[in-house]
């Protein structure tokens, strides 16, 4: 299944300006679907805790994943106890024996069966106890997870923002939940609707939070100098690191922040004990893989930490059922770099030229504060 954005999505040209008809089709079932659910002519599930959505009005490869990841630790670090859904994208088990088809998800899950993006939520959640479930249908998949682990107070929903079936009384109407837009470098490409552009949701869509995402590597943050910060009053006295760059605008809600994702060392993927730091790899040949949305992405911020890369680009939610490394011989590329993403479903893959490049996000204590002052203690 290629599951690739297609180049005329970023211009407004003669493809999408021929598609551009069936983008207001598009947008005016939107419209109605918004409608039939704000006249509770479709059902929706209310859940007895705050969610906070995750987010974006582009289609795929905004930085999801690394927020939702990020959030979850550190609002568990504020004495919350986050719960994480997801619809877990391209799932072949559906799981029919669990309830009300929904499951949670362990680190020793296969990809294949739970999706790959909440296997990666898992592993690295899994050592703060920080339950992770998936299924079809999220309102089920919230009620189903709040059943099983009654002592969390806090659901982040992996996407979602559409998903109006699980409803939700966001802060910016008073309310408890919160609705956090994800955008990356790319913007909004053409500005049109699906499919003659990439959006798959109005660009002025209502949100609470507008999360701004640069990716940076590690020693990029060290270089960066400091740059002035502007918060409200109860905010100033947390410590703000030099390498964010946060704006809140206006009034207690409709805020925009910048955020960081970093790349941290490279870790091997049979041994991921064994740590190396990608400016170790200059003057190597390189073979960089990624299975990802936007796999430019990756493979720029390998360029630029220096590294002399040969490109192979695949699929978005790749499956590694066939090896994609055999056809490289190991004399032209002694290293392999992919994504934790591809990692994930390459557990039984044992080549040891394979090296995992993890991207963290950095949400500074600002941020996390601000999250804070919508939910109840």
């Amino acid at each position: 299944m290629q599951l690739r954005a297609p180049p005329f999505w970023e211009t407004k040209n003669l493809i999408a300006l021929a598609l551009w008809p069936v983008s207001l089709i598009y947008g005016g079932i939107l419209h109605l679907r918004a409608m039939a659910y704000a006249l509770h002519l479709f059902k929706s599930q209310e859940i007895p805790i705050p969610i906070i959505f995750v987010g974006n009005i582009r289609v795929g490869g905004t930085g999801k994943t690394p927020i939702v990841i990020a959030l979850a630790k550190a609002l568990h670090a504020r004495g919350f106890r986050p719960g994480i859904i997801s619809r877990g994208y391209l799932a072949k088990n559906s799981n029919p024996g669990s309830s009300r088809n929904s499951r949670q998800v362990l680190p020793s899950d296969l990809a294949k069966e739970v999706g790959d993006e909440p296997l990666l939520i898992a592993q690295h959640l899994s050592p703060l106890h920080i339950p992770i479930w998936t299924g079809q249908q999220r309102s089920i998949c919230a009620q189903s997870l709040i059943e099983h682990h009654p002592n969390c107070n806090l659901l982040i929903s992996d996407d979602g923002l559409q998903h109006l079936a699980l409803r939700r009384n966001p802060v910016r109407k008073g309310g408890r939940d919160i609705e956090i837009v994800v955008r990356d470098a790319r913007g909004e490409g053409n500005g049109f609707l699906l499919p003659a552009g990439p959006l798959r949701d109005f660009p002025n869509r209502p949100q609470d939070i507008t999360l701004n995402l640069r990716n940076m590597n590690e020693n990029d943050m060290l270089n960066q100098l400091p740059t002035p910060n502007h918060f409200p009053e109860e905010q100033t006295a947390a410590p703000i690191p030099s390498s964010m760059d946060i704006q809140i605008i206006s009034d207690s809600t409709n805020a925009s922040f910048e955020i960081q994702c970093v790349q941290g060392q490279a870790y091997q993927l049979i041994n991921p004990k064994n740590q190396q730091d990608l400016r170790e790899m200059v003057n190597q040949p390189v073979l960089a893989l990624a299975g990802i949305a936007h796999p430019e992405k990756f493979f720029d911020q390998l360029q630029q930490v220096g590294l002399s890369i040969t490109t192979h680009p695949l699929p978005d939610h790749f499956d590694f059922s066939t090896n994609p490394f055999h056809k490289y011989p190991v004399d032209d590329f002694p290293l392999i770099l992919i994504t934790e993403k591809d990692a994930v479903k390459c557990q039984d893959l044992t080549d040891p030229r394979v090296w995992v490049v993890p991207l963290t996000a950095q949400i500074p204590d600002p941020v996390i504060a601000w999250i804070c002052q919508f939910l109840p203690q």
